[in-house]
């Protein structure tokens, strides 16, 4: 008996022991977490929740800036954001779900289910899937336009002619999955949210994810951001239209959802996108040694990253109601620190320099080119400097830092005016550090 028992209070102590050893873990995870992103959230180029998770439980979350900036609204575990191109995670399952029932096959032209499409008697779904479309997005200019509904939208898709011709080339196509969903509605007889919800998200128990498209914005939507000036550094972007982003960047989620929602991709359950010749609507990639599928979207003041790393059934996600270019960085970064590979993570620095007024920002303001596929244009308004690339409507705020320095927080870099004449947009080290010059046109 007093051998049974010894052996008991081994096992015992051996359990505790693991028991402990994994909250040190979890604890110092969650601190390498927070000191990583207290930075960011300090510099305004962070507002959200990031998650970590395993197959059974959530075991790191870090939330931290407002879901609104205005009336200074903290976020919480339930904010919820719009996820940007996570959306198409969603409406390739859909898609995958209905070929599995045999309501469609992948080699479909698409003119099969929308009969009207101009081009629907050269593209396959498969041309869709795989961004071998050559359809061209919609013009920027319509996202202050009125709701467009789904046929709308394609009629509007058509309008601009094929980039090149289908299955010849490749070119990421937003369009192409808004044709998707579309499919997916006349083949299911239900609206795109309606069947998401019926046949993948409430069977997964996912109850806080929805469709934006249709204008009607759920509560407890994190309202978007794009950097700015002091004293807020954040802009709120008033009534962005999520109809033009129907299938491909309509979708809502919160981090607790998309969590479910990766180990429902991980444990195959519902849809199996391993069995396909690619999973398509997602990314493949390594870190740390380690595979996962990824998928990733920046859209309208919203930053949104989904990792799946399926031998070790780690989920990570990263949602930010601020517009900025290194949130793919800041997501790696997360991967690394849960892996400890720790030397390779970098980490944010406060930006403790900020000019609170520029010195005659006339002086920068002007058309500088690259070449004929790069040109910027430095804006001045009310004595803040705005970079618009490529004619693009939309500005992206130039953080002063010292003088003739800029950083450009929603894209990435470094804008350095080296004299009247000349531009020097350098990217970050990890994106290179390469420089180009552009040289003013006007």
């Amino acid at each position: 008996m007093k051998v049974y028992l010894k052996i008991t209070i081994v096992l015992l102590t051996l359990a505790y022991l693991g028991c402990s050893k994994k909250k040190d873990e979890n604890k110092s995870q969650n601190l390498e977490i927070s000191e990583y992103f207290d930075n960011l959230v300090a510099n305004r180029d962070f507002s959200g929740v990031v998650l970590i998770g395993n197959s059974e439980e959530i075991l790191t979350t870090y939330v931290s800036g407002y879901s609104d900036f205005t009336n200074k609204k903290e976020h919480t575990n339930d904010s919820k954001f719009a996820v940007a191109s996570i959306s198409k995670t969603f409406t390739s399952a859909g898609i995958l779900k209905l070929k599995n029932e045999g309501k469609i096959q992948l080699s479909d032209k698409v003119g099969k289910y929308l009969p009207e499409f101009k081009y629907g008697n050269k593209i396959t779904i498969l041309h869709l899937l795989r961004h071998e479309s050559g359809l061209a997005e919609i013009g920027f200019k319509l996202l202050k336009n009125d709701f467009l509904n789904s046929k709308m939208l394609v009629s509007e898709i058509e309008k601009n002619p094929l980039l090149f011709e289908p299955g010849e080339n490749g070119s990421y196509s937003n369009a192409g999955f808004s044709l998707l969903a579309r499919i997916i509605e006349v083949v299911s007889g239900l609206t795109y949210e309606e069947y998401l919800k019926t046949k993948l998200l409430s069977p997964n128990g996912i109850v806080n994810t929805g469709d934006l498209s249709t204008q009607k914005m759920p509560k407890k939507l994190s309202k978007p951001n794009f950097p700015s000036a002091l004293p807020e550094l954040v802009k709120s972007i008033p009534n962005v239209n999520y109809s033009l982003f129907l299938g491909s960047g309509s979708i809502y989620s919160t981090a607790s959802d998309l969590w479910i929602w990766g180990n429902s991709i991980i444990n195959k359950s519902k849809i199996n996108i391993f069995d396909e010749e690619y999973p398509y609507g997602w990314g493949r990639d390594s870190i740390a040694g380690k595979f996962f599928l990824n998928q990733t979207g920046m859209n309208e003041g919203f930053v949104t990253s989904l990792y799946l790393f399926p031998d070790e059934n780690i989920v990570i996600v990263l949602l930010s109601n601020i517009e900025n270019g290194m949130w793919v960085d800041w997501t790696k970064d997360v991967a690394k620190i849960y892996f400890k590979d720790l030397s390779k993570v970098n980490y944010p620095q406060r930006r403790d320099v900020q000019l609170e007024q520029i010195i005659n920002p006339d002086q920068y303001t002007g058309t500088y080119k690259l070449n004929s596929d790069r040109i910027v244009e430095i804006k001045n308004n009310n004595g803040n400097l705005f970079l618009h690339l490529n004619s693009y409507y939309k500005g992206h705020y130039l953080t002063p830092t010292e003088n003739n320095s800029f950083d450009l927080r929603s894209f990435t870099g470094k804008i350095t005016f080296k004299n009247k004449d000349t531009l020097q947009w350098t990217l970050p080290k990890s994106w290179g550090g390469n420089s180009d010059i552009y040289i003013r046109q006007n």
